[in-house]
């Protein structure tokens, strides 16, 4: 197996196969099963699989599979981006518009029920940008000052409001997001996390988790910041949509909001702070038809490029 990096940044480690027979998906199953390959993982934080024959969602399926084993791919319950399913536990990765940028971030990073392993598939590669970029979690820390370091030890609050899918609005409904119309069975999964909720006069769902921001990976006991916080901040709407939305709601009313663990509001100037840190991590590269990118999402923030073309890349975790 041939490895390279791009620009001589050490994420994503890139391996081709040497030889046809190499190539085959057969031989790729057997090499995530047989090898220790978390171990590039866990140094890396992400692995480009590049030039293998894995030929649509499918043959993408059993890569993951195997990938993950003996864990289970997970289902997307509980998750806020829009995605539909594909191919079993295999998802779009997003559907939001081709002309809006997603920033990195560590996946579900809001929840408790964040995946441990996340893995993306090139099933159709886009005309121009699109890309997703990639930012070591380990490195970005290095970035913030001790002042932004020690807010974060507090831990982050993270705030959803779900509407009712009787009700029109924007962001997802709590139907669609835990992926059932029965209340019961989100209260028993939001009680099995500690997450805080109470249901809304208009039938929408308030939601809370107040999670660790400074972690230590499990395996290479390494400190990383694992957040969401810059997204969820109001700062991320432009100014006449925060303003009117403020004069109308409280923060916490709306779709998104953060505050640090302790209570204490986040400032602009303190996110703005981790979105420099993280830019200043930020790698990508250009997708090629049938790619598969392994991701420790402890690790590992990704995001994703607007972009131009028929762009399709699935996403798979566990």
């Amino acid at each position: 197996m041939q490895q390279s990096t791009f620009a001589h940044r050490p994420l994503p480690l890139v391996l081709e196969p040497e030889s046809a027979e190499e190539a085959g998906l057969p031989a790729l199953l057997s090499w995530l099963e047989g090898t220790d390959w978390r171990r590039l993982l866990h140094r890396h934080g992400g692995l480009l699989l590049r030039g293998f024959a894995v030929r649509g969602p499918r043959d993408f399926h059993a890569v993951a599979e195997r990938a993950v084993a003996p864990a289970r791919l997970a289902p997307y319950v509980g998750g806020d981006a829009p995605r539909g399913r594909v191919e079993g536990l295999v998802y779009n990765s997003t559907e939001t518009p081709a002309d809006q940028v997603i920033p990195p971030h560590n996946e579900k990073s809001y929840s408790a029920d964040h995946p441990a392993t996340i893995l993306f598939y090139c099933d159709r590669a886009p005309t121009a940008r699109g890309e997703t970029p990639l930012a070591d979690g380990r490195r970005l820390l290095r970035h913030l000052s001790p002042a932004a370091a020690a807010r974060f030890a507090k831990g982050v609050t993270y705030i959803q409001n779900l509407r009712d899918e009787t009700v029109a609005g924007i962001g997802r409904s709590w139907q669609s997001a835990f992926e059932t119309r029965d209340k019961g069975e989100v209260e028993a999964r939001l009680g099995a996390l500690g997450a805080g909720f109470r249901w809304r006069a208009d039938g929408g769902l308030y939601m809370e988790e107040t999670l660790p921001a400074l972690r230590r990976h499990p395996v290479t006991g390494e400190a990383v910041l694992f957040s969401q916080a810059d997204q969820w901040h109001s700062s991320t709407l432009d100014a006449a949509t925060r303003e009117a939305e403020l004069a109308r709601q409280g923060e916490y009313e709306l779709n998104h909001a953060a505050r640090y663990g302790d209570g204490t509001p986040m400032t602009d100037a303190e996110m703005d702070e981790l979105r420099a840190a993280i830019a200043a991590e930020c790698v990508a590269f250009p997708w090629r038809q049938g790619d598969v990118l392994v991701l420790d999402n402890l690790l590992t923030l990704h995001g994703r490029a607007s972009f131009e073309g028929p762009r399709r890349v699935l996403v798979a975790m566990a």
